[in-house]
């Protein structure tokens, strides 16, 4: 009789359209975020998705709504001594200007060998992904139990997707390990013929900070002896732009960091600047990756003032991004702030949002199993390396209930990386991607039950 993993590996195959075609029906449904709190209605889709479990593998899931239309899915399958959590989200940014489109943003079309649409990428492939492959499982059978959840408002913060569910059902994100996004993208072959892609064990911080300049207003013909809060907000971008932010070398990517600069020593304070003029040589956006994962970030992102071209302004308000790295927190964002706006009389700061950074261990036995799971997905060896993720997710709301998250959102590495952007115009994937990264998970979820 044909092992777990020849099973999965025969079965996944031969339902790969149905893969293909659930990840179409839910890119089509616009489940447009734009922050205003209701506006996703992300109950559209959880709705679909619990009629297909239901269907195809006799699966029942709950609806679970913080906000009416804004349910999160909840889905079990198997039974044993340990639990999966498998993450994922249903909401999509906004699209922008339709008419830049190639293909309309919620079409799916099929073409050039890619799903076309916004969220085609980020998230609704992986949310495919854990449908189909925990819909396959139930039917091979797996010596332990998948949880899937699929959390609403990922892209304002979470406040009702896994926010929500970490408050007030909790118990369902408690498992032995979780796998979400943020991790699973390629890194070429870095030198070598052995592709090598990343799970991610840790997100930065994310916070918004503005800064706020008052004046007198007057005559915009008469700017002298009054105060601009315009220019005064302007010598801040430029404090910001020379700030230079303390270097960090915790992350665990950069042990790796050394062999791709091809450096006789560690990578640190001495060398980091070498190292990554020669990795941007090679892999550029895997250059601001490790950039990203050494320090914290701090970026002016909006600025807002006057009311007609005349008037000198008597408001102005400075929007910046700032990204931290695990072990700094809100007091760590306050600092900087301070620092940054001393002697700048008028200016005061506020934080608006606070998202901390969280952190998972990282053991050396996990990768081996998730280095074998995207191996047998593949079809091929593959070298897998943990990574901080740069951006953020929604994996700090299950952390801090003490489940262990890493991102394994598996990426083709022969993909092509230039067109695989996420939040842009023409979002879309390759639809040969879908499989992989439904069958690394399956096979992940197979090793570590038979662990």
């Amino acid at each position: 009789m044909a092992n777990i993993h020849e099973r999965i590996a025969e079965e996944f195959a031969a339902r790969e359209d149905e893969l293909i075609e659930l990840h179409r029906e839910l890119v089509r449904i616009p489940t447009i975020n734009t922050g205003d709190g209701v506006s996703a209605q992300e109950s559209r889709l959880t709705s679909l998705a619990a009629g297909w479990l239901k269907a195809r593998a006799g699966i029942d899931s709950r609806e679970l709504e913080g906000v009416p239309g804004r349910a999160n899915l909840i889905a079990e399958a198997g039974e044993g001594p340990r639990t999966i959590l498998w993450m994922s989200h249903s909401d999509v940014v906004p699209v922008g200007d339709e008419s830049a489109w190639q293909y309309p943003p919620f079409s799916a079309e099929m073409a050039e060998g890619r799903i076309w649409g916004r969220g085609s990428n980020d998230c609704k492939m992986m949310v495919a992904a854990q449908i189909f492959a925990l819909a396959c499982l139930k039917k091979l059978g797996i010596n332990g139990k998948i949880r899937l959840a699929v959390g609403a408002d990922e892209e304002t913060g979470g406040e009702h997707g896994f926010g929500y569910l970490a408050d007030k059902h909790g118990e369902l994100l408690k498992a032995d390990l979780s796998i979400c996004e943020g991790g699973g993208s390629s890194l070429g072959r870095m030198g070598g013929d052995l592709p090598i892609n990343i799970v991610s064990a840790g997100d930065k911080g994310k916070y918004v900070v503005e800064f706020r300049a008052r004046g007198a207003g007057g005559h915009a013909s008469s700017p002298w002896g009054r105060e601009n809060p315009l220019l005064l907000l302007t010598r801040l971008v430029e404090r910001i732009q020379k700030w230079d932010a303390p270097l960090s070398f915790k992350s665990p990517i950069l042990k790796y960091a050394r062999e791709w600069a091809e450096l006789k020593e560690p990578v640190g304070p001495k060398n980091i600047d070498k190292a990554l003029r020669r990795i941007e040589k090679k892999n550029p956006s895997l250059a601001n990756s490790l950039r990203g994962q050494t320090r914290n970030t701090f970026t002016p992102t909006m600025f807002q003032s006057g009311v007609v071209n005349n008037v000198l302004p008597n408001e102005a308000l400075l929007t910046c991004d700032v990204r931290t790295l695990p072990g700094n927190d809100l007091k760590t964002v306050r600092k900087i702030a301070k620092r940054l706006v001393e002697g700048l009389d008028g200016v005061e700061f506020a934080v608006i949002a606070d998202c901390p950074p969280s952190v998972s261990n990282w053991d050396p036995r996990l990768g081996e199993i998730f280095e074998n799971a995207a191996a047998r997905a593949l079809g091929k060896p593959i070298a897998i390396v943990p990574t901080w993720c740069i951006g953020a997710t929604d994996a700090r709301y299950v952390r801090g209930l003490g489940t262990p998250v890493y991102g394994f959102q598996l990426i083709h590495p022969d993909a092509d990386r230039t067109r695989l952007g996420i939040h842009c115009i023409d979002e879309s994937i390759e639809a040969r991607m879908l499989l992989p990264c439904a069958l690394a998970i399956a096979h992940f979820a197979a090793e570590y039950f038979g662990e």
